[in-house]
Parts: structure tokens; C-alpha cells; sequence
């Protein structure tokens, strides 16, 4: 038997033996029934898989992603973390290949939801994207103009995490290419982009609003603002 196949043979015994249906059931309302689950919460799933992230590790790169392809094919969405948690970890600059951006937005526009998205897009994207800075602008200019909203909420947050690194002009332009829309999810990572940078550089987020007002949702106003607002009045 080969690893890749021990390591799903192992994950799925784990999950099954562990597999609370009261918690499954909470948990998929919460996911508004997009998807099955064992009903397994992301602390306790870690803990009991810390050995399987041992035995990632050690596979080569194409086997990782080979597995990891397999996991967020499965039904339930623990598999789908599994997937995404194992890319995370090992995917690295030295081993990143410029060909891997395809795999990137396969699992945003497969089994699409804001709980993988929003580990992808913030994670191995920008790392992506800060190995391979010239493929930035076209692929991104393709995600915004593909009319998919995951896709363009990982557009807004692959920059999530950058701190001093955000290229503030860039992540500008694509809100306001992307801001006339009532998808809730494209105007909460909006907001949720500059309000992370509201941290940072209030006094430009601040103009940045105050100067689109008439263009933003007003949800993604208030989620940008929210830090802002409550430093000015305390």
C-alpha cells in the first residue's frame, strides 16, 4: 500500500471513530447545510491528526498534492481542511513551481466556502504571488473579471496577512473594480481587508473610504471603519 493511500485510510478511521452527529448537525446548519461533516471541531481534529502531519511531511511534493487533491474530492468538509491544512504546511517558496497557481484556484472554485477560501487565499496565494510577482497582475485581473465570487474574494484577501508588504495601490484598484455589488462575500472581505489594514495605516484607510463612500457597500463602510470608530471613541 502506498503512504498516500495509508495516510486517507488512516484520516477516514480517525474521523469515523471520533464523529459526534450532535456537533455534525450544529456545524452544518452553521455551514448552511453545504456540506456533510463527522461533527469534528478544528482543535480536536488537529490534535488527533498530529501524527498523519508527521507522515505528510515526508512526501514528495507530487504525492502531497496528489493527496491532498483526494481528501477535497470527499464528502465531508473535515477532509477538505485536511487537504488545504497539508498544502499549507509543506508548500513552501523553495518548492513552489509557477504551474501550482492552478491548483491554488481549484480549490477556491471547488467545494467553495469561506472556510477554505479564506485559507487559501491569504496563504498560498500570497505566498504565490510573493515568489512569482510577475504573475500577479494578469491572474488576478482574470479572477476579478471571472464572475466568480470566490475567486474575487480571494482577489481582495490574498493580501490579508502582508502587513508592510501590502502593495496599497494594487489592493485599491481592486476594490474598486470589484465594489459595485450586493454579494455579501465580496463586500465583507472588503471591509475585512481594510479594516486589517486600519491597524496599520489608519489615516489612509480613512481617506480611502471617506474619498469611495458613494462607491462601497455600506457594510464593507462599516467593517473597514469598525477600529477606527472605536479608538476615536474610547
Amino acid at each position: 500500500m502506498e503512504k498516500k493511500e495509508k495516510i486517507i485510510l488512516e484520516l477516514e478511521q480517525i474521523f469515523k471513530e471520533n464523529a459526534n452527529k450532535e456537533f455534525a448537525i450544529s456545524m452544518k446548519a452553521y455551514m448552511r447545510d453545504k456540506f456533510d461533516l463527522f461533527g469534528i471541531k478544528m482543535g480536536d481534529r488537529r490534535q488527533l491528526t498530529k501524527e498523519i502531519f508527521l507522515q505528510v511531511k515526508s512526501l514528495p511534493k507530487a504525492d502531497l498534492i496528489e493527496l491532498s487533491k483526494e481528501l477535497y474530492c470527499k464528502e465531508e468538509r473535515e477532509f477538505h481542511h485536511m487537504a488545504v491544512e497539508f498544502l499549507e504546511k509543506n508548500l513552501k517558496a523553495k518548492n513552489l513551481e509557477v504551474g501550482d497557481i492552478e491548483l491554488f484556484e481549484w480549490l477556491i472554485i471547488t467545494n467553495s466556502w469561506w472556510d477554505t477560501v479564506d485559507v487559501v487565499a491569504p496563504r498560498l496565494v500570497r505566498l504565490y504571488f510573493e515568489t512569482f510577482p510577475e504573475e500577479r497582475d494578469k491572474r488576478i485581473n482574470d479572477w476579478l473579471g471571472s464572475g466568480n465570487k470566490w475567486l474575487i474574494r480571494s482577489a481582495i484577501l490574498f493580501q490579508l496577512k502582508s502587513k508592510e508588504k501590502t502593495d496599497l495601490d494594487f489592493l485599491f484598484s481592486i476594490i474598486l473594480s470589484c465594489c459595485h455589488t450586493d454579494e455579501f462575500f465580496i463586500n465583507k472581505a472588503i471591509g475585512w481587508i481594510l479594516r486589517e489594514n486600519s491597524k496599520r495605516i489608519p489615516l489612509e484607510i480613512e481617506a480611502f473610504v471617506e474619498e469611495n463612500r458613494d462607491k462601497l457597500d455600506s457594510l464593507s463602510i462599516h467593517e473597514a471603519l469598525r477600529i477606527i470608530l472605536k479608538k476615536r471613541s474610547s
